[in-house]
């Protein structure tokens, strides 16, 4: 419909750095997930930790990427609230974070 639909991509995205770090995270702080959800934690735990990567970088222009980049990572768990009630203790972590990112940024 009056959707824009997305180009396919040439090539498949760069394996991020932080994917050993995100699954061992998401094992760690969520040990009991439900096995439809694992991925989309551990895709979430590799999204902010990037943006961890970004906010506190030399160039403090990428401050504001990364709190995009955390309230995009937010607008996904609202999206699929099963995935964020598999695992309160790290959203709760995710929502401080983006508090964090937003003082520090003097937004409210």
């Amino acid at each position: 419909s009056g959707w824009p639909v997305a180009a396919p991509q040439s090539q498949p995205p760069a394996p991020s750095p932080f994917e050993t770090v995100a699954r061992q995270l998401q094992e760690d702080e969520c040990p009991d997930l439900e096995p439809w959800s694992v991925d989309t934690w551990v895709v979430l735990q590799r999204h902010f930790l990037e943006s961890h990567a970004l906010f506190f970088g030399p160039e403090v222009e990428r401050r504001w990427a990364a709190l995009e980049a955390v309230l995009q990572g937010l607008g996904v768990l609202m999206g699929d609230l099963r995935v964020a009630y598999q695992c309160p203790m790290a959203c709760t972590r995710f929502f401080r974070v983006a508090a964090d990112y937003a003082l520090a940024l003097d937004q409210p």
